[in-house]
Parts: C-alpha cells; sequence; structure tokens
C-alpha cells in the first residue's frame, strides 16, 4: 500500500474554530489500487475532520479524488485517475513526482 508524504506550508494554532494545516502531499513510489493512503501524522496531527483538495490535478494532468476515512483516527485516501480516460491508475505505479496541495482541519471537540 502507498504512502504520501507531506511538505507543510503553513499551520494555525489551535482556536475555537479548530487547526489548520496547508500542505503539498506527494503520492507515493508505488500506488495503491483504490488510492495511497494519507497518514494523519504528515500533518503533525492526531485526528483529521476534513480534508480538502486545493486543487483537483496533479501537474501532470492526474485527477485527485479525496475519499475520507470512517471517522476522525482512520486515515484518508487518495485515488488518482487518468484525467483523459477516467481509468484508475494502475497499482504500483510510481507517482512521487506528483502533489497536489491539501488543507487538513481538526475541528476542536465541545
Amino acid at each position: 500500500m502507498g504512502n504520501c508524504t507531506a511538505t507543510i506550508k503553513k499551520k494555525s494554532p489551535l482556536t475555537p474554530a479548530g487547526r489548520t494545516v496547508v500542505a503539498d502531499v506527494a503520492l507515493s513510489t508505488s500506488y495503491a489500487t483504490n488510492g495511497d493512503t494519507v497518514p494523519i501524522s504528515i500533518f503533525g496531527l492526531r485526528r483529521l475532520s476534513l480534508l480538502l483538495a486545493n486543487a483537483h490535478t496533479t501537474p501532470g494532468g492526474h485527477h485527485v479524488e479525496v475519499i475520507h476515512g470512517a471517522d476522525e483516527y482512520t486515515a484518508p485516501k487518495l485515488r488518482v485517475r487518468n484525467v483523459t480516460t477516467g481509468a484508475e491508475l494502475g497499482a504500483a505505479s510510481d507517482n512521487s513526482a506528483q502533489s497536489v496541495r491539501l488543507i487538513a482541519y481538526v475541528m476542536p471537540y465541545r
């Protein structure tokens, strides 16, 4: 299973509105069928309320879909499709040169 890596661009402090992390997330060197896993820890977070894609395509022209985990503690996935054919990229393909800017958001508990 492929795991993504991240380069943090900006972090907001924990506030009453929550915490936000903006990061460039690189796809894995061995793409996993149904999507690369995005470990929550790459954002410096323990849980994740929402993951938003700032751009829906990578520099290589692939469409990126965010698949959220079952709860705030389950890692989401990034499914990548060929923008021309709509087909998911092949398993074990090296997409590490492809990245997408994501916004990770944690809502506070009340």
